[in-house]
């Protein structure tokens, strides 16, 4: 900012990621908005690339990942997908990683000002998928890039059972996404089941991480929490799915316990395979 005047540099108490991407889409001026996440870093044409496309709603970039011990791509097709096109590819489009993070894009402004569409603060987790796929609402073209030039830093991730959340957030969060996903099918003019079955899938993989490696809540407690789990509506259409989601011979016997309400057998069954359902 003391370089370039077109730089601005807000300072905001801890709210997490959410709330300072709120704050910076309550600030921004430009006609295009892009993310990037704190310790990722850009190619120096990225944005140039991704700018030459400025005659559609939606940019997608594709990306390297770094910081592990192999490296990996995501290599898009160069494609511009048409309202047609959108309509008949939402469903490949809408679970894919490219469309399940903010990073790696750019926004138009005016559709997000227009459709006050903002991060939602209360969910924690796949936040980012739920505001892009708020955003496909409004999207009449897209284009994906094969240019690789978003470099994904996953070196310092924190795991999944370190950073869970409360059952409440998550049962939340996946009313949330089941009321988007249904908006989402009505705008598309498509079924969305698959969709809808991967948000849960991740929602309900992530707590059965916790109940593995969590130290702190005694047996009776998870216990609770797993008959919690048994009769929730979202948890059970993805375990009754027979046919959208492929599943191994230990999912499926993850899914016939839940299903049966066995829950100190679930809770077993979770420790022996230490939440790798």
């Amino acid at each position: 900012a003391a370089k370039d005047s077109r730089v601005c540099v807000f300072h905001k108490e801890n709210g997490g990621v959410s709330s300072a991407r709120n704050l910076g889409l309550d600030k921004a001026q430009g006609e295009w908005i892009t993310f990037i996440d704190a310790d990722d870093y850009l190619h120096p044409q990225f944005l140039y690339t991704l700018y030459t496309n400025n005659h559609v709603d939606l940019v997608v970039s594709s990306f390297q990942m770094i910081g592990t011990t192999e490296y990996w791509d995501n290599i898009l097709t160069d494609h511009h997908y048409n309202s047609q096109q959108l309509q008949d590819n939402i469903v490949k489009l809408s679970v894919t990683i490219n469309l399940r993070t903010p990073w790696g894009k750019l926004f138009r402004h005016d559709i997000i000002t227009n459709n006050n569409l903002r991060f939602n603060e209360q969910i924690h987790f796949s936040e980012d998928w739920l505001f892009v796929l708020n955003y496909l609402m409004f999207v009449h073209s897209l284009v994906t890039v094969s240019s690789p030039y978003y470099y994904y830093e996953r070196g310092n991730v924190v795991g999944l059972s370190q950073n869970a959340r409360s059952i409440e957030e998550s049962f939340y969060a996946m009313d949330i996404f089941h009321e988007t996903i249904q908006h989402l099918s009505l705008v598309y003019h498509q079924e969305l089941q698959y969709t809808y079955l991967t948000a849960i899938k991740s929602f309900l993989e992530r707590q059965i991480a916790y109940l593995s490696s969590n130290k702190s809540d005694g047996f009776m407690v998870k216990v609770k929490q797993i008959r919690r789990m048994c009769i929730n509506s979202h948890i059970k259409k993805l375990c009754s799915d027979t046919t959208l989601i492929p599943k191994s011979k230990r999912k499926q016997l993850f899914d016939f316990l839940l299903l049966h309400k066995a829950a100190c057998l679930l809770l077993f069954y979770i420790y022996i395979l230490k939440g790798r359902i």
